[in-house]
């Protein structure tokens, strides 16, 4: 039997890299492009113009490997993930949102009531204008 990865070599294993910046991305829940934006102010002390970022992402997109600032950044924010210390407000970003499923209870009670108040006046508004 033939494997997949005998036909096309290791092109089905993602790099190093690509791991790193996708765990990264992934322990600070923005997007690719947006980890190599605050990689790049992480290692040259400024934010970066898009046409900074762009070229190094695209080169990565193409060869799956990261330049040396944003491999820096990935280890740095996978460090602080395994060592529990890991807050995103460190890298200029919101707080990490509620995790799903710890909804407030009064919260839902309020979207429902305001959710049946307003199912109520527009079924009044469509009753009043089809009569």
């Amino acid at each position: 039997m033939v494997s997949l990865s005998s036909l096309f070599g290791s092109s089905l294993r993602p790099s190093p890299d690509v791991v790193a910046v996708t765990a990264a991305s992934n322990a600070l829940d923005v997007r690719e492009f947006k980890l190599f934006g605050l990689a790049y102010a992480w290692w040259f002390g400024r934010i970066g113009l898009e046409s900074d970022v762009e070229r190094p992402f695209m080169r990565y997109l193409r060869t799956e490997q990261a330049p040396v600032w944003v491999r820096h950044f990935t280890r740095e924010v996978l460090n602080r993930k395994r060592e529990g210390r890991l807050d995103r407000r460190q890298f200029g970003l919101p707080p990490a949102p509620p995790a799903t499923g710890s909804v407030d209870p009064i919260d839902a009670l309020l979207r429902a009531i305001l959710f049946a108040l307003w199912s109520v006046a527009i079924g009044t508004v469509v009753i009043a204008v089809l009569k």
